[in-house]
């Protein structure tokens, strides 16, 4: 999955390779690109108030190499905010089932916020977030 601790990359700064291969499935592209965009929110380039930017800077670079068709874009903010539902309530459970293991914590705060800031949105400015 493409999230941040997941992704190994150059002194450039270009992406080398991806690890983490436990949950590779074969499906639609816009699943991956969901995931990436929706860690990329929980990152400390998506800082409270820029969360959106980081989304939308993975989403240019990767449109620019491979275009989303507008379905898999009309699409794409509720695929992200899946992602990040799924973070905050799988990391939830694994906490309760093991509270010594604070890491369980690290994307809940952030992720939080991220979908706070998601559903703050009306549908119109959602739609126009992605649709560039």
């Amino acid at each position: 999955d493409y999230n941040d601790a997941n992704i190994i990359m150059s002194n450039k700064l270009e992406v080398t390779g991806v690890i983490d291969f436990g949950d590779s499935v074969e499906s639609w592209t816009v699943l991956d690109v969901s995931v990436a965009m929706a860690y990329s929110m929980l990152s400390s380039y998506g800082k409270p108030g820029r969360s959106a930017s980081a989304a939308a800077a993975f989403l240019r670079g990767f449109h620019s190499i491979h275009p989303l068709t507008i379905e898999e874009r009309n699409h794409l903010v509720l695929l992200v905010a899946c992602r990040l539902a799924c973070s905050v309530t799988l990391g939830a459970y694994s906490y309760q089932q093991n509270p010594e293991n604070k890491y369980l914590l690290l994307h809940a705060e952030p992720a939080w916020k991220a979908l706070e800031f998601i559903w703050g949105l009306n549908d119109q400015a959602r739609r126009d977030h992605v649709r560039g």
